[in-house]
């Protein structure tokens, strides 16, 4: 009697790993169309340059800056920060913040600004800790 070494699999097994192939082939296809969705508003305005914010395009004008007043307030929240490092910062306060940021900044995207924004406050309210 000879011993073959190979497994082999039934009739079974087959359609299993079949749909197992099937389904690790088609998941990328199900996750990719969720992040799209999730980063069009990061590219769209994100990605906005200083020099177009000042410039004020039909763009900057409406959506981009309910954009980055988003961006900084969900950056604040989700930073796990102790205190409140938004204090009583209001919208148009982000805005005019972000306008001076971007005239000596031309280049920087509106994601950066709204990083830098973050930073500083959290560095403030670190340091009147």
């Amino acid at each position: 009697m000879k011993f073959d070494a190979r497994v082999s699999v039934g009739p079974a097994k087959r359609p299993l790993q079949v749909a197992l192939m099937a389904l690790l082939c088609f998941f990328p296809f199900l996750a990719g169309r969720t992040h799209a969705q999730e980063n069009a508003a990061l590219f769209q305005y994100g990605a906005l340059s200083c020099d177009e914010w000042i410039a004020h395009s039909d763009l900057t004008e409406a959506e981009a800056p309910k954009w980055l007043v988003g961006a900084v307030t969900q950056g604040a929240k989700s930073g796990d920060y102790r205190i409140d490092i938004l204090g009583e910062m209001k919208p148009d306060q982000i805005v005019s913040w972000a306008d001076t940021y971007c005239r000596s900044r031309p280049l920087d995207g509106l994601a950066v600004v709204a990083m830098a924004l973050i930073n500083e406050l959290a560095a403030k309210a670190t340091a009147a800790k």
